[in-house]
């Protein structure tokens, strides 16, 4: 993708409703043993919440997942069963159609699309594949979205890309293939859900920084730029009108 404006889209969270993450249900899907797996879950969230370090404690979750993959799971298996999930979720109502039709609208008025995850890269492909297997988008508009997510060399099952935090931003200029300096004057709206944790970077580099609203996210104390919204409102919206949100009051 040529080096031109871009949005940046979260998956998990922030396309999808929230508590629907792909990363957790593929992994659980094709896991061999499911109770270890649920157990290193209910360890991971409970050191989350004690205040230790997110990115290493995810990290460790990924690793962990991987080791439990029943044999012979690799790149393509995990690619059809996100995709599986993902028709799935369609069905059930549990993707926003509106996210979908505002990147759509971007993508006509010719701004590029990045969707960003910390699950597999092949999770990202499976998540866009489904979209449009369920014609949300079409074969013209995949092929204007860009995709970023974590890097497995699946014949060891080795993290290769941690795809978190500020690698976010980092997989971000390897997904464009451009470097620090044009991601930062490219870069446009950004959407996350986890403004204090996996999105933060992401959002930091963003002119236009926003966070969909969810029950975690809601009481938080976010700095002035990052404004929380809603798809539906998003959608009410005009690009000048959102793009105006972030301008500073004296300069209205």
């Amino acid at each position: 993708m040529q080096a031109y404006h871009f949005d940046v889209y979260d998956i998990d969270g922030t396309l999808t409703i929230p508590g629907h993450d792909l990363w957790y249900l593929s992994t659980r899907s094709l896991s061999a043993d499911k109770d270890l797996f649920d157990s290193y879950v209910a360890e991971w969230k409970s050191e989350i919440q004690s205040g230790m370090d997110p990115f290493e404690c995810s990290l460790t979750m990924m690793k962990r997942g991987l080791k439990l993959l029943k044999n012979g799971v690799g790149s393509e298996m995990v690619g059809h069963e996100v995709q599986r999930l993902t028709s799935n979720l369609i069905d059930e109502g549990l993707v926003w159609r509106e996210a979908i039709d505002f990147v759509k609208g971007r993508i006509r008025s010719g701004v590029g699309a990045v969707f960003s995850t910390t699950n597999y890269h092949e999770g990202a492909v499976g998540f866009l594949h489904a979209l449009r297997q369920k014609g949300w988008i079409q074969q013209t508009e995949l092929e204007k979205i860009c995709l970023s997510g974590s890097r497995i060399d699946w014949s060891s099952r080795i993290v290769v890309h941690f795809n978190m935090g500020s690698n976010k931003v980092i997989g971000l200029g390897d997904a464009l293939r451009i470097g620090e300096e044009t991601l930062k004057a490219g870069i446009s709206f950004v959407f996350g859900d986890d403004p204090l944790g996996n999105d933060r970077e992401l959002l930091e580099i963003a002119p236009y920084a926003y966070v969909i609203k969810n029950e975690k996210n809601r009481p938080l104390d976010l700095p002035d730029r990052v404004r929380l919204v809603t798809w539906s409102e998003v959608q009410a919206m005009s690009i000048s009108e959102l793009a105006s949100l972030h301008t500073d009051p004296g300069e209205r």
